[in-house]
């Protein structure tokens, strides 16, 4: 179960990444959906472990960007 979530994020981060970078709307979007799906999925499916490591990071990565935009004022 453990390595199946990480695939579903892998794949979420793969298709995430490549709408973003593509210049098709069509193509943007049904990468968006695909992405949002795998990562409810794997989250769903996901051990705690990687529950917590997903939450926590998110986290980490939004206080970083808050000091860093706080220090620029």
């Amino acid at each position: 179960m453990f390595i199946a979530s990480l695939m579903g994020l892998i794949i979420a981060t793969v298709t995430a990444w490549v709408s973003f970078n593509t210049e098709e709307e069509v193509v943007q979007t049904a990468l968006g959906l695909v992405s949002l799906l795998s990562v409810l999925l794997a989250l769903f499916f996901a051990p705690w472990i990687i529950k917590i490591l997903v939450i926590g990071i998110a986290l980490l990565v939004e206080r970083i960007k808050y000091s860093s935009a706080s220090k620029s004022f």
